[in-house]
């Protein structure tokens, strides 16, 4: 990597585990490369849409979430 690029413990990247803040309380998950198996916990695929926003943000900032339900907002507290 180039000086100044930032890794993917300083974004949002597949395999990241996310800590946001959603309004209502925090969550935690990771942003996995397929679609999660149902059984699995708190993984989000990068293909839905919260996947989609998050990607390469950085820990503070409040992203947009388009959805089926709605905007939703969410702010990025940790990235892991």
């Amino acid at each position: 990597m180039g000086e100044g690029t930032p890794r993917c413990s300083q974004k949002v990247c597949v395999g990241s585990r996310v800590r946001v803040f959603d309004g209502y309380g925090e969550v935690e998950f990771v942003i996995v490369a397929d679609d999660p198996p149902a059984a699995s916990g708190w993984h989000v695929s990068w293909t839905s849409p919260l996947g989609k926003a998050l990607l390469g943000r950085r820990v503070g900032e409040e992203v947009m979430v388009r959805s089926r339900t709605g905007i939703h907002f969410v702010r990025i507290r940790d990235v892991l």
